[in-house]
This record gives structure tokens, sequence and C-alpha cells, in this order.
């Protein structure tokens, strides 16, 4: 009776050893799992930040795009309201005030066109914001690449204006050397007779 006592407990022990052993695999299963599960959180939480850093970045680049069109749209005003005192002033140079004024058109569609395609960035940047949380860094190499094909389009249209600057500047100082010489030409006329 001693011996079945005694063979039942040690078959309840070796029971029990299968059962902590099991149990101990499994601890260390959960326990890999939750360092992969905390490692993969990281991962989310590093993609979630730089998604957020280049949302800003991006927010900023926006707010000097509208800074930048309304110093264009102050320039073109003025350009404008130059050009026809010129034109009032100095009728023969109607023809090199006519292209400035075609060039400042072109302008102002040039200005229109990057206000629809700042628009349309805007929008695209609410919709990678969106999809940065679902899709990470593809969605944000799609719009930094807009928006370096934006910053070129940008920078030839400030080329242009500061042209259109000079242009105008020298065809001003033409202006006022004719007027100046017809204010001589009449003095030397009115000195003659």
């Amino acid at each position: 009776m001693v011996d079945r006592k005694s063979s039942a407990l040690q078959g309840e022990l070796e029971e029990a050893r299968s059962f902590l052993d099991s149990t101990d695999r499994g601890r260390k299963q959960t326990e890999f799992e939750l360092g992969e599960a905390r490692a993969s959180v990281n991962v989310m939480i590093n993609i979630n930040s730089k998604s957020v850093a280049e949302k800003r970045h991006l927010e900023s680049s926006v707010h000097t795009f509208h800074a930048e069109i309304d110093d264009l749209q102050y320039q073109a005003r003025s350009s404008e309201e130059k050009a026809k005192k010129a034109m009032v002033d100095a009728a023969r140079l109607a023809e090199e005030l006519r292209v400035e004024q075609d060039h400042s058109s072109l302008q102002e569609k040039a200005k229109r066109t990057l206000e629809s395609q700042i628009w349309e960035l805007e929008q695209r940047l609410t919709e990678a914001t969106e999809q940065a949380s679902r899709t990470g860094q593809n969605a944000l190499a799609k719009l930094e690449s807009r928006i370096r094909e934006l910053e070129i389009e940008l920078g030839f249209c400030q080329a242009k204006t500061s042209e259109t600057i000079k242009a105008f500047l020298k065809a001003e100082r033409r202006v006022k050397e004719l007027q100046f010489q017809q204010e001589e030409d009449h003095k030397n006329q009115v000195k003659q007779f």
C-alpha cells in the first residue's frame, strides 16, 4: 500500500514537474512576445514622431509659400501702378511698357497657378497626414517630391519677378531721362524765342 501511495505521489510529482516545465515555457514565450510587442510599439512611436515632425515642416513650408505669394501680389500691384504712370508720362515707351504688362499678366497667371498648387498641396497634406498614420513614409516621400517641384517653380517665378522689376526700373529711369530731356529742350526753345 505504501508502494502504491509512493507510486501515486511519484506520478503526481512527475505531472507537477511537467506542468511546471510547460508553465515555464509558456512564461518564456509570453515574455518573448511581450518584448517583440514593445519593440513594435517603439518602432510605431518613432514612425509617428517622424510623421508629426514632417507634418510640421510641411505646414511651415506652406506658411512660407503664403507669405511669398502675398509679397508677389504686392509687387505685381505695385508694378502695374508704376507701368500705368509711365505710359501717361511717355507715349514713346508704350510698346516697351505693353511688353512689361504682358509679362506682369504672365506673372499673375503664374501666381494663380501657384495659389492653386498650394491649395492642392494643402489638400494633399491633409490626406498625407491621414495616410501617414496608416502607411508611414511612402506618402511623406511623395509630398517631399512635390514640395521640391513647387520650390523649383517658385524660384523660377521669383527670378522672373526680379527680371520684371529690373526692366520696369530701367523703363522708369528712361522715362525720367526723356522727361528731363524734354524739359531741357523746352527751356532751350523758350530761350531761342
